[in-house]
């Protein structure tokens, strides 16, 4: 009864520490840092690249998109979607818009190619 999981759980976790290296900026362990730093000071161009490297893969993926397109984006979308947004009391069917009526197909006669189907 006096077993608590969650007790070995802390003493483990106390026990790692970490260190923010100072070359290319990761949490490294302490019990590793010396390693860590001869490695990384091998080859001083290693940061030039990676730096290199981070930056067209933030080019590259674009997470968001800047300027104030996001916003009117999102108030098309809440337009529509009024179950998750809600507008008020009002609930539409997914797809409309409050106070959008249901579209009727055009009454147009359209010629299918066959003397047999046209309408008159």
């Amino acid at each position: 009864k006096a077993y608590n999981p969650k007790e070995k759980m802390l003493t483990i976790n106390q026990g790692e520490q970490y260190l923010i290296s100072p070359i290319t900026k990761e949490k490294i362990p302490v019990n590793s840092i010396s390693s860590h730093t001869k490695f990384a000071l091998l080859d001083p161009a290693w940061i030039q690249r990676r730096e290199k490297e981070v930056a067209e893969q933030q080019e590259k993926e674009q997470v968001y998109e800047p300027g104030s397109h996001v916003e009117l984006e999102l108030k098309k979308f809440a337009e529509r979607r009024t179950d998750i947004f809600g507008m008020g009391s009002q609930e539409t069917i997914i797809g409309r818009k409050i106070g959008e009526e249901e579209r009727r197909p055009d009454d147009k006669v359209q010629w299918d190619g066959h003397t047999s189907t046209a309408k008159t």
